[in-house]
């Protein structure tokens, strides 16, 4: 299953876009992620007022394909990881 973070925005505005098989994530990362993909996703939410901090988008497939929003003041603490060993 291939997992996709995408981030949007900046003071200068700007996208960053990476992919990776989960199974090429380390073991802590590929069970944060795994839990993560199947809780029910109603916290797809972002806020309008944030104007020049980023929005993360997580796209994955496999059983429980799934598509979430986030911004970066509402980030599960369980993802912050994720999008650290992603994005550097």
């Amino acid at each position: 299953m291939k997992i996709k973070v995408t981030r949007e925005g900046g003071i200068i505005p700007q996208i960053a876009e990476k992919q990776m098989d989960v199974k090429d994530l380390p073991e802590e990362l590929q069970k944060q992620f795994r839990d993560f993909s199947v809780m029910p996703k109603s916290r797809n939410a972002s806020n309008p007022l944030l104007r020049d901090g980023y929005k993360y988008t997580f796209e994955w497939g496999g059983k429980t394909p799934g598509k979430v929003e986030f911004d970066e003041q509402n980030i599960p603490s369980s993802l912050r990881p994720l999008i650290k060993f992603l994005m550097k």
